[in-house]
């Protein structure tokens, strides 16, 4: 549990110190609301203490001790665009104050548009999808919407925004950390 602590508080004070200075945020990415700003600032830390707060006699301890594995030995995403063009699955991880809904495995795609990466979960009644950018080689952000199964994408600043942060905690998994509320959160795990 030391260990667990110790790596958070480190994994806090290194995430926390890429946005000590929001202006950077700003200036990289000028279209993303100041509300947007600190919920992805605040979701590793949220999303750290949710898995934390489920015991071990829960039908869910497990699935959240295997999220607590990637999430306290995230760093920051060092990955290529063209290692990013591999990833081809997704799973949504969804906890709420009702428990944590793990769902199987879709199919999704990055891929670059122009000079710009976009990710799309392909299949799924709840899909998003959005653009991809890259802060000071060491952060990275989503930017899209959510959509219901067919329907038109629609961009960043629309009534079904959303935004994450991106960590690359293992060679083959990487996590899209999605923001709801004060109390719930979704997490896009994916995989080659």
């Amino acid at each position: 549990m030391r260990r667990i602590l110790l790596l958070s508080c480190l994994f806090s004070l290194t995430f926390m110190s890429l946005f000590a200075d929001s202006s950077i945020l700003r200036a990289r990415y000028s279209g993303i609301t100041r509300q947007d700003s600190a919920r992805v600032m605040n979701i590793p830390e949220q999303a750290r203490n949710y898995f934390m707060s489920i015991k071990e006699d829960s039908p869910y301890y497990k699935d959240a001790q295997e999220m607590l594995y990637y999430i306290n030995d995230c760093t920051p995403l060092i990955i290529s665009d063209e290692e990013l063009l591999r990833y081809t699955r997704v799973q949504s991880w969804q906890a709420t104050t009702y428990g944590l809904f793990k769902y199987k495995f879709f199919p999704c795609s990055i891929r670059l548009e122009g000079n710009t990466l976009f990710f799309q979960k392909l299949k799924g009644s709840q899909r998003k999808a959005g653009l991809i950018y890259r802060w000071m080689d060491k952060v990275m952000l989503f930017t899209g919407a959510w959509g219901i199964e067919d329907e038109p994408i629609l961009p960043y600043g629309s009534d079904r925004s959303e935004v994450a942060v991106i960590f690359h905690p293992t060679d083959d998994v990487i996590l899209f950390l999605f923001p709801q509320t004060d109390d719930s959160f979704e997490i896009y795990k994916l995989i080659p």
